[in-house]
């Protein structure tokens, strides 16, 4: 496979090909391509939808062709038994946990051995995700019903806007960036569409019942269930090959506790999960602006990281940045991959993290924090009271203190030595703790505000500010 580091590299390129061109294979390629029928591959995948694909009109973006042609090389020189029990291992580990209760126990030895797991999963917890995988809608229609408060939604979304004119105003002030480029920056700021709570059609009864018309369950029977559903899934996928794109696409079910951003899309999303707390609803704005208000931060600033930024307005993939520009840019994030790379976890003295493939997160972290602060600055111009406003029992902390810890608050949680060994060696996101002190060392306004002094580890001289 291509390393992640050089597929995550400006110079790995998405090849757009013909059906046809992509049977035939390039010039250049391994002579092994030809041995394998791929229109025939191409066939099956479409089968059983109405889908037919026209091999010279429709196209493919192959998004790692190094890889595919090692793939052909492989299978060419690999023994048909091995592929076929290769084939049948993919469909099996995904399925077992569907069936036998013994087959679970063997995943949870498996876990317990390379992770460090403890205690498996409690039955009804991995009950329950699989009603939200496989139902997510209907339990949200259930959920924002019984539980969600629409104050909630409607203060969401003034925190958004605040967060995006601050990300505004520091995009307006940044002196590494020609006009061209901020313009274009500001525009696709602008363009980046809210969604917050739950889709407006979640009440609409007949539009639900709508959306699980493929939906089968056979009563008492999990595993058939599960075939069911996921073939409807597949095929519903499929067949929106000639579909217009759904602008207004949610991307996660309103019960997911997560954010997200959608570079293809250009929107952000903020389920109904998330919106409690200890995100949000904490009682104190410092500390909501400090947690869920970084939180939409880090997803606005996702739109402009070393992926997002790649994409326009629109969500398609173009080059809409100066030479200049870009390699300023460029300048800034080596700053904070440099910086990530040098942390490391007590547990596992031997790894540190991973700075390049950190690094979207890591400036989503970073520049999200910076317009939480922002703003909060700008809802205090509006209501100076609220910013008065202390922590009961713990009246010395200020409102900035109470923001900072707003924000180091929602990165507590534990984790096994394993899976901070797999977070460290694969993950997109540096652990937790270091999260939260990559961050704030790198804002001069959480030195000032704890008191930081110079030069100490919390507040070095020379700090990584990209947005």
């Amino acid at each position: 496979m291509t390393p992640v580091e050089v597929r995550r590299s400006g110079t790995h390129l998405f090849h757009e090909v013909s059906v046809s061109q992509f049977v035939q294979g390039s010039k250049d390629g391994p002579v092994q391509w030809k041995e394998h029928n791929w229109e025939r591959y191409l066939e099956l995948v479409f089968a059983n939808t109405n889908v037919t694909l026209h091999p010279q009109k429709d196209r493919i973006i192959v998004m790692d062709l190094p890889y595919l042609q090692k793939l052909s090389i492989l299978l060419a020189d690999t023994p048909p038994l091995t592929i076929e029990r290769f084939l049948w291992w993919s469909v099996f580990s995904t399925v077992a946990p569907m069936t036998l209760a013994s087959f679970r126990d063997l995943g949870f030895e498996f876990s317990r051995a390379v992770f460090g797991l403890r205690q498996r999963t409690p039955r009804w917890k991995s009950c329950a995700a699989n009603v939200n995988a496989n139902f997510g809608l209907a339990l949200s229609y259930m959920y924002v019903r019984a539980h969600f408060d629409q104050h909630s939604r409607k203060k969401s979304i003034e925190m958004i806007e605040d967060v995006r004119d601050a990300f505004a105003g520091a995009v307006g002030e940044l002196d590494w960036m020609d006009g061209t480029t901020r313009s274009r920056t500001l525009s696709k700021l602008r363009a980046i569409r809210n969604f917050v709570g739950f889709p407006a059609w979640l009440y609409n009864e007949t539009k639900l019942d709508h959306h699980y018309k493929q939906a089968e369950v056979v009563e008492g029977k999990l595993f058939q269930t599960y075939l069911k559903l996921t073939n409807a899934a597949v095929k519903k996928s499929l067949e929106s090959l000639r579909e217009k794109p759904d602008r207004n696409r949610w991307v996660a079910t309103p019960t997911t506790v997560n954010a997200f951003y959608s570079a293809t899309l250009n929107s952000v999303t903020f389920p109904a999960g998330i919106l409690q707390p200890p995100f949000y609803g904490n009682g104190i704005e410092a500390i909501n602006y400090g947690s869920i208000g970084a939180i939409m931060g880090h997803e606005v600033t996702h739109g402009f990281d070393d992926q997002g930024r790649r994409y326009d307005e629109e969500g398609n993939l173009k080059q809409w940045w100066s030479a200049a520009t870009l390699e300023h840019y460029h300048g800034k994030v080596q700053c904070i991959i440099d910086q990530y790379s040098k942390y490391h976890m007590a547990q596992l003295p031997n790894y540190t993290v991973h700075g390049f493939n950190t690094q979207g997160e890591n400036i989503a972290d970073n520049g999200g924090l910076r317009a939480a602060l922002s703003a909060y600055d700008l809802l205090a111009k509006r209501q100076p009271v609220e910013t008065r406003t202390r922590l009961p029992g713990l009246p010395q902390y200020t409102p900035r203190q109470l923001f900072f810890l707003g924000f180091a608050q929602i990165w507590c949680g534990n984790t096994t030595t394993g899976a901070l060994k797999s977070k460290l060696v694969e993950g997109v996101h540096s652990p937790n703790k270091i999260r939260v002190i990559g961050t704030l060392s790198n804002s001069r306004e959480f030195a000032d505000a704890w008191h930081c002094p110079s030069n100490s580890p919390m507040n070095p001289e020379h700090k990584c500010v990209l947005w």
